[in-house]
């Protein structure tokens, strides 16, 4: 029996098994959205081509035992984000496009074919297929208890109960402008003085230029505005998404008979996105592929984030001009200043958009001109909205700018401003600390008699 299991363990399973493993660990990571059937339709297809990248070194090209180069073709793969990642991290001036990782590694990957050809590195190769084999099954067992124990800890949501009933129901639309930061940012580091500022101060709005966000992560940041969560716990991310999902603002607002209009590509609740973008995994699929080589190929073939603003923008404008019967809750979030940075400062295209973020001097041009590109945009939306008055809007970013140049702290700083129609607490506003305890004061401004 021992001699069988020994023999087993000397066959080369162990790039099949790699692929066992990788599922596995990118499924702990949120064991609560497994799926069954996109499991093994991706255990499958590692498999497949597992098989066929074997069968073509080995049968067509003669190539004897080439499972520990197809091992390490793997592992550049399914691990490209971090490879780069610590590529970059370790040589400062580096930047590697995914295209040149591509060929990077498949260059590696030859170089390991014909080295593993050498008679020496054949046999120690081939006594490491017993080693492989079993540390890709413990790790496979390891994994699979530790997510198990990270599901049971994660807090099932408590039954939640509704806001008493509002006395006054405006419309409420927030604008999210992604890494917007605050004014005070753009004159530290750009010595620009933003004109939107004065803009909104005309139109009765309030500058909340001292506010800071919780997280500098955007879908932490959006689920603590969208929960009142104040805290500044930092939650799996999926758990986070989810939660963000079955936010408690929107229900409390649905609850009291408003429309919610979701323009973003997130759900919000039961009202799903206005657009599908590759950005964070929002599903199982995704939550496997993400930090992959074919999550960013996804993002090359699938993801016009520009598309997806100039969507966005003409929705925006549109929802804001319609009549609806009952009040509205608009959530619309743009995807500037944030990189890439599509367009210029007068709208136009760039052809080349792709920036090396440890180039300041490159970079920072292309943020401001971004910028005031979506300054004018917004300006000219909120310009068309002839009942503006009559609305709470507010306009931020989700957290500051996170660029090399700016200072950690000042990542959670985001642009803030907010027009109210109704009669408010003036000092409370003024003295708020964190972005995400505006819900809330809305809410109990709503709640209160004239």
């Amino acid at each position: 029996m021992a001699k069988e299991i020994r023999k087993l363990l000397e066959k080369p399973f162990y790039p099949y098994l790699f692929g066992v493993f990788f599922i596995l660990y990118k499924s702990s990571s949120y064991f609560l959205s497994f799926d069954i059937e996109i499991f093994l339709a991706l255990l499958i297809f590692h498999f497949i081509s597992c098989y066929l990248l074997l069968y073509f070194l080995s049968r067509i090209c003669k190539i004897e035992k080439p499972g520990f180069a197809v091992l390490l073709l793997f592992i550049g793969l399914y691990f490209s984000d971090k490879i780069i990642y610590n590529l970059e991290n370790c040589i400062y001036f580096l930047w590697i496009p995914n295209k040149y990782y591509l060929v990077g590694l498949f260059i590696f990957f030859f170089l390991i074919i014909f080295v593993e050809s050498k008679k020496k590195i054949k046999l120690f190769i081939a006594g490491l297929s017993p080693l492989l084999n079993v540390f890709l099954i413990i790790s496979c067992l390891v994994t699979i208890i530790s997510g198990i124990i990270a599901a049971k800890q994660i807090k099932k949501p408590e039954s939640y109960t509704y806001q008493s009933p509002l006395q006054k129901r405006p419309d409420v639309v927030w604008i999210l402008m992604d890494e917007y930061a605050s004014s005070s940012i753009w004159k530290q580091y750009f010595s620009f003085q933003n004109p939107l500022d004065s803009f909104l101060e005309k139109r009765q709005f309030v500058l909340l230029d001292q506010i800071r966000s919780r997280s500098k992560f955007t879908v932490s940041s959006i689920n603590n505005i969208l929960n009142y969560d104040d805290s500044s716990t930092q939650r799996n991310y999926l758990e986070t998404y989810h939660s963000l999902v079955n936010n408690h603002w929107s229900a409390d607002l649905g609850y009291n008979h408003y429309v919610i209009i979701n323009l973003d590509y997130f759900d919000l609740g039961k009202v799903k996105k206005a657009e599908h973008l590759y950005i964070y995994p929002t599903s199982y699929f995704e939550q496997v592929l993400v930090e992959t080589i074919f999550y960013k190929i996804l993002y090359t073939l699938f993801n016009n984030v520009d598309d997806y603003n100039q969507k966005m923008f003409s929705l925006l404008r549109n929802t804001l001009n319609s009549q609806a019967g009952n009040p509205s809750f608009i959530w619309a979030h743009l995807m500037i200043p944030h990189g890439p940075f599509f367009r210029d400062r007068s709208g136009q295209i760039l052809k080349n958009y792709a920036v090396n973020l440890k180039d300041t001097q490159e970079l920072k041009p292309r943020i401001l001109s971004y910028l005031e590109y979506g300054n004018s945009q917004l300006i000219t939306i909120l310009n068309s909205c002839p009942d503006l008055n009559n609305k709470i809007v507010i306009i931020s970013g989700d957290h500051g700018l996170r660029y090399p140049f700016v200072k950690d702290s000042d990542d959670y700083k985001p642009y803030c401003a907010i027009h109210m129609p109704i009669s408010y607490d003036t000092a409370s506003l003024k003295n708020m600390k964190f972005i995400s305890q505006i819900p809330g004061f809305i809410m109990k401004q709503l709640a209160q008699k004239e």
